[in-house]
């Protein structure tokens, strides 16, 4: 959600019988709009997760909408206003999960721009699973990677070029989320994702 406080807070407080357990919001909203909507989400049981700059955007697209400050301290300026309106999350590039787990180690890295090889589309900051995961996401967030073409042997390369290694070598994947986004909904079986053998803590299918 990104607009004037009052539609924020409305916004997140229509999500109340949806049984919505994330929601987004931009951090352009400003502490003020996102302490309200934080305030609201909390008593209806959502966790709020703030878009910092997004993972399609490069210094030169900051320039382009007027911003002054390089891409990385305009991520820093946004993750202090997560901070203070105590936000459970964010939405940020895997390139910058290690600076923001030194200045906020708790909030939660919510990390699209997962990319397995040189193609990246639209994305400009950009990592493979197994950098990301290193990196300390705490959730990999995967559209077309998954989605484009045959869902179901995509989800299964995943885990062989990536997943596998970091289970047997590090067991960090057990403390990840997954969300795939977009996915054709009656083209294949979700429930071989969510109860296969990934060794995927949680999948969120939407």
């Amino acid at each position: 959600f990104f607009d004037i406080k009052n539609t924020l807070i409305e916004s997140v407080r229509s999500l109340k019988d949806l049984k919505v357990k994330f929601a987004t919001v931009h951090l352009l909203n400003g502490l003020e709009s996102l302490k309200s909507a934080n305030s609201v989400a909390k008593k209806i049981g959502v966790k709020l997760l703030g878009v910092s700059v997004l993972t399609s955007f490069d210094n030169k697209d900051l320039r382009d909408l007027g911003f002054k400050s390089q891409l990385k301290d305009q991520v820093k300026r946004l993750i202090k206003i997560a901070i203070k309106a105590k936000l459970y999350g964010i939405i940020c590039s895997p390139n910058e999960i290690k600076m923001i787990k030194k200045i906020a180690p708790k909030l939660k890295c919510f990390t699209p721009g997962i990319r397995q090889n040189k193609k990246k589309n639209d994305q400009k900051r950009t990592m493979n699973a197994k950098e990301a995961l290193k990196a300390g996401s705490d959730c990999l967030i995967i559209g077309r990677p998954i989605t484009k073409g045959n869902p179901k042997k995509n989800i299964i390369y995943l885990p062989n070029f990536d997943y596998h290694i970091i289970s047997q070598s590090q067991g960090k994947l057990k403390n990840c989320m997954v969300i795939l986004r977009q996915v054709p909904w009656g083209r294949w079986d979700h429930s071989t994702i969510r109860e296969g053998s990934y060794h995927i803590k949680r999948v969120f299918v939407y």
